[in-house]
């Protein structure tokens, strides 16, 4: 969800994205959207941490929630 909210953002802001995961911290981080960048890195983290490790648990389902709220202002913008 987070990736497609950003492209539509980088798209709509900077008029490009990328379609794959790989490099998007990385283009956000070149166009200025240090933020937006480690928004999308900490829900990567979350993902592989929380989800993959089946440790689960509502702080986490909540912190999730708001760095997705917060991207999606960004893109909103």
């Amino acid at each position: 969800m987070c990736h497609h909210l950003i492209a539509y953002g980088m798209e709509k802001k900077h008029g490009r994205h990328i379609d794959t995961h790989a490099g998007v911290s990385h283009l956000l981080r070149e166009l200025g959207e240090k933020d937006i960048a480690d928004a999308f890195d900490m829900i990567g983290s979350l993902r592989q941490g929380r989800f993959y490790g089946g440790k689960g648990d509502g702080p986490t389902v909540k912190k999730t929630i708001e760095i997705i709220d917060r991207i999606q202002r960004w893109a909103d913008k």
